[in-house]
Order: structure tokens, then sequence, then C-alpha cells
């Protein structure tokens, strides 16, 4: 079986002030560990194998669920179009999803472009979610899948982990919808 764990990267967006990323990821710990996740990742931390440890094979993705598919591409244009203005030399905040789909591309971003790999990206509704994910484990072998998501509102985090655990079939993905209401009036 395959396991499923959560990677917080803490991501800053535009007009946040900067202790709000800490704050968000507090919560964030908070709301995962209902989920049904194997366990949560911080950024920057690393397994120490010890002598006697089987071989345990980690596979990280970026992964955005919607409700839908283009609702899933709507919510992951500003993670990657970040990613490509950094690659262009234009480094930044994170834009919101409004601003993302009325940015006008540079010749430098489009041709940025295609040094931001996105074969590995899952993003969809929770069928297309499911069914990119189960692709990688099976061509991976992967032991455990680490998912990292960052979209420009932390609620559509907390939602797109929600679809995710409840896709995946996770233990406690049917305590998800009322939980994510809570986190969407506390944003």
């Amino acid at each position: 079986m395959t396991l499923y764990s959560a990677l917080e990267q803490a991501p800053v967006r535009a007009g946040t002030p900067g202790g709000q990323s800490i704050r968000d990821a507090l919560t964030f710990a908070q709301h995962i560990d209902g989920l049904g996740f194997t366990r949560l990742w911080i950024a920057e931390h690393h397994s120490i194998a010890r002598e006697g440890d089987r071989p345990h094979a980690i596979l990280g993705l970026k992964v955005v669920v919607g409700a839908d598919d283009e609702h899933a591409r709507a919510l992951a244009l500003p993670w990657r179009l970040g990613m490509v203005r950094h690659r262009a030399g234009q480094p930044g905040p994170m834009m919101s999803v409004e601003q993302a789909l009325e940015h006008r591309w540079t010749d430098a971003e489009r041709e940025a472009e295609h040094k931001v790999r996105t074969d590995a990206d899952v993003v969809g509704g929770p069928e297309t979610a499911r069914r990119l994910l189960a692709e990688h484990v099976a061509r991976s072998q992967a032991d455990e899948i680490i998912v990292t998501t960052n979209t420009f509102s932390f609620a559509d985090r907390l939602a797109s982990f929600h679809r995710l655990a409840a896709a995946l079939g996770l233990s406690s993905a049917a305590a998800a919808p009322a939980k994510a209401r809570r986190a969407r009036s506390a944003a």
C-alpha cells in the first residue's frame, strides 16, 4: 500500500504580511492531522536512514485538486506562473488566481516556460488526481508520496488536501467538509 504524506512549504503570498505564512503553516499542520495522511513534512526536513532500515522510496509531487479539472488548473496557475517568472529572472510573491488569469505573459516568461517541468504535476479534479497519482505510483513503485500544494488562498490549499484525501479514500476524509468550512471562515 502506498502511503500519502503532506509537505508544508509556508509560501509567502502577495499582499499578506510575512508572519501570515507561519500562522498558516501552524493552522495547516493542525488541519492536516485529521485527514488521514501518514505524516506532515516541513520543507528542508530530511529523513536520516539508519543501518538496517529497508529502502523506502519516496516520491514528491506538486498536487492541486480542484472541484473539477478546470478549477484545479485555475488554482494551480499562480504557482506555475510564479515558477516561470522565477526562471525568467522576475521572481516575486505569488499572484492571486484572478491576477494570474489576467496576466499577459512577457517574451521572457514564454521563453522560460519550457524550463519549468510539469510532467510530474498532478492538477485536476478528484478523479483526475486519483488517476494521475495511481499512474505515478505504478511507474515509480514509490512506497510513499509526499504531496505539496501551493495556492494563493490558504483556504483553497486546505480544500485541495480535503479533496485529495477524499479521492484517495484516506481514513478521515469524511470529516473534511466541516473542517474546510471552518478554515474558510477563519481565513
